[in-house]
């Protein structure tokens, strides 16, 4: 298949998706306009942006008939190439469904419906557009999936404030908390984060810088057989969910996708990593200022999955 970047060949025709981060009540969606012949290596991108996540965790798209979508060699079973899926293809008309699961630990699960399939308008489909949407992310990278940014958005909401420990080094300060979700706890705090806070044209506005690309197809069974169905090498692994895969359908929940459940020291390895660079330009931005004043988590640019001109949260209650 033939992929095109930023390729100044006419959209003819766009998809209007609604995609949903399931389980999160009140319910986190994006409406979001694409060309229908974008690759679903692209679409990942676009969803990345719109909510929010950093691209840290390996992800993966299964369509309806358990045929699964994700980059060549990052899952121990078989997949096709993300890159060689067109989203027309695999989801050619209005309520087709697919799921697209980041972070194999966390399961962030993200249910992409068909609305529309039309023509598309002058202009229209040379980036992603967001059409609509309610509710915005926090930054929730390894909270622990739905269950563990619930906790978190109940203690904002209850008002809970963490303790910080103010650390001095080599004349520099900062300020840390313990673990990662009273960092972010804090951070809500210092951006006056409005729960219910989302504004579809600026999150366009960041879609804007994230590039499109759009393949012409291929036929859905380049993999033989029955896509996706199997065990790499033929071994059986069993999921944390109980299935064992030389018997049956290998969910891609399962260790084989190595990082995710297996993975997570190196999972908080990254983490230990991103803190270090906070703590850096926290220092630095201090002694840009000249001031005396305790750096916090250091800046952070705005985020593209709406909100005010930074980040916004999701309202549990």
């Amino acid at each position: 298949m033939t992929v095109q970047c930023g390729s100044a060949e006419p959209v003819s025709s766009v998809h209007q998706l609604k995609v949903a981060l399931e389980g999160t009540k009140p319910p986190v969606w994006r409406r979001l306009v694409v060309p229908s012949d974008v690759t679903l290596g692209s679409l990942h991108e676009v969803i990345q942006a719109a909510s929010g996540w950093d691209d840290m965790h390996l992800h993966a798209f299964e369509d309806r008939l358990g045929g699964r979508y994700a980059p060549p060699g990052d899952l121990d079973i078989p997949v096709l190439d993300e890159e060689e899926a067109v989203l027309a293809e695999v989801l050619p008309g209005v309520r087709d469904r697919m799921d697209y699961t980041y972070d194999f630990g966390d399961d962030w699960l993200h249910r992409i419906t068909v609305e529309a399939v039309r023509p598309a308008q002058d202009g229209e489909g040379e980036y992603a557009v967001c059409a609509g949407g309610r509710r915005a992310m926090p930054d929730a990278e390894d909270l622990g999936g739905v269950w563990g940014l619930a906790g978190l958005m109940e203690r904002y909401t209850d008002g809970e404030r963490p303790s910080a420990t103010v650390v001095r080094d080599a004349g520099q300060e900062w300020v840390e908390y313990d673990g990662l979700r009273d960092e972010v706890l804090a951070g809500l705090y210092e951006e006056n984060f409005d729960p219910a806070a989302f504004e579809p044209a600026e999150l366009t506005t960041g879609l804007a810088e994230v590039p499109l690309r759009r393949g012409r197809g291929v036929g859905r069974g380049r993999s033989g057989g029955r896509r996706g169905r199997g065990v790499a090498g033929g071994r059986s692994i069993r999921s944390r969910r109980g299935c064992t895969g030389a018997s049956a359908v290998m969910c891609i929940r399962c260790p084989a996708a190595r990082g995710c459940h297996g993975g997570r020291r190196a999972r908080r390895g990254a983490v230990a990593v991103r803190r270090a660079g906070r703590r850096a330009s926290a220092a630095a931005g201090g002694a840009a200022a000249g001031c005396g004043r305790v750096g916090s988590r250091g800046a952070r640019g705005a985020r593209l999955h709406g909100g005010r001109a930074a980040r916004s949260l999701v309202r549990w209650r």
